[in-house]
Parts: structure tokens; C-alpha cells; sequence
């Protein structure tokens, strides 16, 4: 009976000044979406909440954001998870070039990424920042603070 007893996880993302846009799966199986996704967006004072729930028997595994390019901070591609493996973390690369900051860049990407390492360099009059995180799911979302990602 101990193999069915489900734990349920309820996690705050964090509350910003800004909407932020949820995506939403009423049903997962094999860590993908295994119903049509739908997305909302935040109204002032609220936050997305993550219901995660696994069997005892398994072990909860790193979730990370996926997109292949923001602007604005939203992602302009499909915006997806993946579930990091053994030896890999979140990896979010920001880009910008002044005015822009690390806060709001100008172009932006995450993932999953083996062997990831933080790192921050300069090509011309861009900045290009590289951050890895395991603290918690979703680390490397465009709107967490990059201060928050260790």
C-alpha cells in the first residue's frame, strides 16, 4: 500500500510586479503533458502554484523551463519542461547589450544542460551570462532573479 501513497507538493514560483504567464496540465504521464496545455496569465497579487505528485517510490526529478528564445521576458517559441537527468541541471544563457540588462535582456534561452557551468563573458558590446541551478524546479525561469539560481 506504501507504493500508492501519493505525496503532494504545493510550491509558490514567487510574486513579481509583473504578470507572469502559467502554463497549465491537468495530467501528466512520463513527465510530458499528456493533455492539451492551456496557459494563463497572472492577475496583480497572484503567483503560479506548482502541484506536483509522485509515488513513494520514485524519486522527484529536477524540472527546468525550455525555450528556445525570449523577448520581453516572454517566450516566443513553445514554452516547455524538460526533466533534468542524472548529471545535468537548469541552464538559463541571457544576452544583452546596453541598456538592457541582466533584469531584461535582450534575448534569452533555457534547458536542461549535462555538464553545465556558470559562467559570464563579453563578445563586443554584449554581455552574455550562463546560469546553472538545482535549488529548486523552474530555477531558470526568465523571470526569477538571476540572484535567486545558485
Amino acid at each position: 500500500m506504501e507504493n500508492f501513497l501519493r505525496l503532494c507538493l504545493f510550491l509558490l514560483c514567487f510574486e513579481t510586479g509583473f504578470p507572469l504567464q502559467c502554463v497549465q496540465c491537468h495530467s501528466y504521464k512520463n513527465g510530458e503533458c499528456a493533455t492539451e496545455k492551456e496557459t494563463c496569465t497572472t492577475k496583480p497579487g497572484e503567483t503560479c502554484m506548482i502541484r506536483r505528485t509522485w509515488y513513494a517510490n520514485e524519486t522527484l526529478a529536477l524540472m527546468c523551463r525550455e525555450c528556445k528564445s525570449y523577448s520581453h521576458q516572454k517566450c516566443i517559441h513553445e514554452m516547455r519542461t524538460c526533466t533534468a537527468k542524472d548529471g545535468e541541471s537548469c541552464l538559463t544563457v541571457r544576452l544583452w547589450i546596453s541598456p538592457s540588462s541582466v533584469h531584461t535582456p535582450n534575448d534569452a534561452y533555457s534547458r536542461c544542460q549535462e555538464n553545465c557551468t556558470t559562467d559570464e563573458y563579453y563578445y563586443g558590446d554584449y554581455t552574455i551570462l550562463i546560469k546553472c541551478c538545482k535549488k529548486f524546479d523552474f530555477c531558470n525561469d526568465i523571470a526569477v532573479p538571476s540572484d535567486e539560481w545558485s
